[in-house]
Parts: structure tokens; C-alpha cells; sequence
């Protein structure tokens, strides 16, 4: 995911000690994260060690898998993040294609099947050869979402930026997205009911699933004509958190009473960060243990033996995202003429987007006052633009409505808060912590 904070590193760990300490298979887990969230909570430091061996010894050099891995006790082994800056640079200065298969060819290859029946990879969003390198290498993904406002600005990411491109080149699969750290009930309007409904409700949402599949628009939120919105969301939501749109309805009208969704906060999960062991040793009683028992038999029965995580921060920058393409169709075996085309298309495309995309400007350009840096927080942006997506499009598509512009959105909200000078003088009175209802008494 192209986004951090969702749990990317209890999802790997737990999911390695439920698959070869509940499971009895053979597991190898890998941190290909530099931040090196999941060493740490197994107790392996993150540092850049000149002298220690290191993941780079084994694609770029001699070494075999085996002199890195490590066996942490817990059901599986493990690959520490080490010197991983300086793997990822290291790569990049490697030829393109190859530079891109040597994950699978000197660390997957020799290892799967004969040794481990399962690697997990944990990967950092920021896409890098690393990235690059565990797509080719386990193209499959399960993606945790949290109910916080970014989740879905965050899976849009994912399917615009990342999957989409990566399926023009390789069979990529999600083999499931799951809601984590819920807390809150389903039958009032909270972050967590949001969260589960565009999931479990949308096309929006179903869109991002098969971007880059033939007919899917994930920018639009539309499928191909015949596709089932309920048959998409059935194949990617695992069924401890599928919540049907007729569901959704009996809650509402008290016919039903409201499930508590895994999966669930448990301080467990962050009590065993803190012993450096993965829940599934810390606390094998922990009763959200068994959901991703649940999610190991959809590994299980994937097209693949191997799951790669893609999560982790947010690539949005200038300097990381032309290497996204490149990368993947350096390994699908573009040549260095085609790479030139393709450098200078994608230059003249940055150009005309910056040209003609209304999010290049600020959203109400007619004001200097909106210009500032400070004005519009990135959490506001995240929450309009999810309203927008999961609730206003909906809408449009009701009517029929497909092709609205960036520009009639912007219109409309400034209409909107035309219309309505009261409730837009209320939001910013409470944004500065004044008692609305103590002022009118």
C-alpha cells in the first residue's frame, strides 16, 4: 500500500507464526522495509553495518541466502533489515532488467519449494528496486487498511499508482483487503463504519481492486459493463469482514444486531512489539489470532505460494514515481530504445498534466489567503476527497453522471458553502475551539 501505518508489520510477523508455528509450514519472512519496523519487533535492529552481510551480498554478489537468514524461534525464519539504503542504491546502479529479477532469481528461486514453502515479504511504499525486485518475485499482496481518514485516499493510491501499472506487465494478484484495528460500533456513523462500508458497499472501491484489469476505470470508480460490484468485493474481502449492502440495511433498521468486524484493536499486538516477539508466541490466546488463521488459508489456497506486503509510506514524490514504470517495464523486457520513447512520452504527459489537472493549483485558487501552505491540512484534503469519492460520486452514478471534472467538484463545493454561510462559519469556529451551543445560551 502506497501509505503507512496500518499495521503492515504485525500483519507480515503474526502471518509468519500462524502459517509455520499453528500451520506447520515452512516460512522465511523478509524485511525489505529500511524504516525496519518488523527486525525491531522481532529484535533484530535495524543499523547500517558495513561489515555484516547483508541482502546485497546475496543479489549483487556471492553470498548465499542462507548466510543472512536468521532463525528467531517463532515459527519461522527471518531476513533482518540490514544496510538496505545502500542495497537499493547498489541495485539501481545495476542494468535495469536484471537489477529487477535478482530477488527472484538469486533469494526466491533456490529457496522455494525446496527449502520454504512460503516468503512473505514486508515492503515499504516508497517504490525502489527493492519494491520492484519482491513484485516480480511474489506477486501477491494482502493489504491491511485501518479506519483512519487516509485509508482510502490510500488504497486509491495503491490502485492508480501501483497495482494498475504493475498489471500492465505481470499477473499481480491482491489476494485480499482487510479492515485492521477496529474499535469502534458499525451502527452509528464512525471512522471504522465509513471504512467497512465503502469496503463492503462501493464500486469505487471494487474499481481499485481490478485497476489494471481491461475495462476498469479506478480514477472514475466504474467496472466493465456485466461485472458484479458484489462478486468482486466477495473475492477480495475476507468473510469475517464482509458486510453485504442488504446487511448494511437490516443494521440500520434494527433487524439485525451489529457484528463487532475483525480485525479487532488488541493491546496485545503492541505489548508483544515490545517483548520483540510476533503475538502468536507473545499471547497465543489472543482472540484475533484466529482471523489471520482465516487469512493463511486464503494464502493457502492462492494462485501462488508466496504473499508479498506492499505496505508502507507514501511515494508521492517527483524523484520515485517515474521509477515506477520504468522498472516494471525494464523487466517485462522493454529495450534501452524503447526506454528513451518512453522517458520522453512521460515527460511531455507530467507536462500536460500539470497544464490541465485542477489538484496541480490549490482547490480555490481565487483566493491568496487559500494559497498559504499552512491553510489546507492534508487531513481535510483526505476527508473531502474520500467524500467525494465514496459518497458524491455514488451519487452521480445514480443519475447516470460519469464524467463530472475536478473543476464542477470545486464549483460545487464553493456552492455549497454559498448556500450554507452558517454551518461554514460553525466549522471554523469549532476548528478554533469555540463552544457553538455555550455562545447561543
Amino acid at each position: 500500500m502506497l501509505k503507512g501505518g496500518f499495521g503492515k508489520s504485525i500483519f507480515a510477523n503474526t502471518l509468519g507464526g500462524v502459517l509455520g508455528d499453528v500451520r506447520g509450514h515452512d516460512v522465511l519472512v523478509a524485511d525489505l522495509d529500511p524504516a525496519g519496523h518488523l527486525s525491531t519487533g522481532l529484535g533484530y535492529y535495524t543499523r547500517e553495518d558495513e561489515d555484516a552481510l547483508d541482502l546485497g551480498d546475496v543479489l549483487l554478489e556471492d553470498a548465499s541466502p542462507e548466510d543472512i537468514i536468521k532463525q528467531p524461534g517463532y515459527g519461522f525464519d527471518f531476513i533482518p533489515s540490514v544496510n538496505l539504503e545502500t542495497v537499493t542504491e547498489d541495485l539501481s546502479r545495476d542494468s535495469v532488467m536484471a537489477s529487477d529479477m535478482r530477488l527472484k532469481q538469486d533469494l526466491v528461486d533456490p529457496l522455494l519449494g525446496d527449502e520454504y514453502e512460503y516468503i512473505l515479504f514486508d515492503i515499504p511504499g516508497s517504490r525502489n528496486k527493492l519494491v520492484n525486485n519482491a513484485v516480480v518475485a511474489a506477486p501477491n499482496a494482502i493489504l491491511p487498511l485501518k479506519p483512519v481518514p487516509e485509508a482510502l485516499n490510500g488504497m486509491r493510491e495503491t490502485a492508480t499508482k501501483l497495482v494498475g501499472e504493475i498489471r500492465q506487465h505481470i499477473d499481480f494478484e491482491i489476494l485480499a483487503v482487510v479492515p485492521n484495528d477496529l474499535r469502534a460500533r458499525i451502527d452509528q456513523q464512525t471512522k471504522d463504519r465509513r471504512l467497512l462500508e465503502a469496503m463492503n458497499t462501493q464500486e469505487q472501491f471494487a474499481a481499485y481492486l481490478l485497476a489494471g484489469r481491461d475495462g476498469v476505470d479506478p480514477d472514475t470508480g466504474t467496472l466493465p459493463e456485466g461485472v458484479d460490484v458484489a462478486e468482486v468485493l466477495d473475492n477480495h474481502i475476507p468473510p469475517f469482514a464482509r458486510v453485504t449492502a442488504d446487511e448494511w440495511a437490516a443494521i440500520d433498521a434494527d433487524e439485525m444486531d451489529p457484528p463487532k468486524i475483525p480485525i479487532r484493536h488488541s493491546a496485545a499486538f503492541g505489548d508483544a512489539y515490545e517483548e520483540r516477539k510476533p503475538v502468536t508466541a507473545y499471547d497465543p490466546e489472543c482472540t484475533q489470532i484466529q482471523h489471520f488463521e482465516a487469512l493463511a488459508e486464503i494464502i493457502e489456497q492462492g494462485e501462488s505460494a508466496m504473499t508479498g506486503f506492499d505496505l508502507g509510506e507514501s511515494a508521492t514524490d517527483d524523484e520515485t514515481e517515474p521509477d515506477e514504470t520504468d522498472a516494471i517495464a525494464d523487466a517485462d523486457g522493454t529495450s534501452e530504445q524503447d526506454d528513451s520513447r518512453q522517458d520522453e512520452k512521460k515527460a511531455d504527459d507530467k507536462t500536460e498534466e500539470e497544464e490541465t489537472d485542477p489538484r496541480v493549483e490549490p482547490a480555490f485558487p481565487f483566493s491568496d489567503d487559500l494559497r498559504e501552505s499552512w491553510y489546507v491540512r492534508d487531513e481535510i484534503v483526505t476527508e473531502f476527497e474520500d467524500a467525494v469519492d465514496f459518497e458524491a460520486k455514488p451519487l452521480l452514478r445514480e443519475h447516470g453522471v460519469r464524467n463530472e471534472t475536478g473543476r464542477e467538484i470545486q464549483d460545487a463545493a464553493i456552492q455549497v458553502a454559498k448556500n450554507n454561510p452558517e454551518e461554514l462559519a460553525k466549522v471554523i469556529l469549532q476548528d478554533r475551539g469555540i463552544d457553538i451551543e455555550d455562545d447561543e445560551a
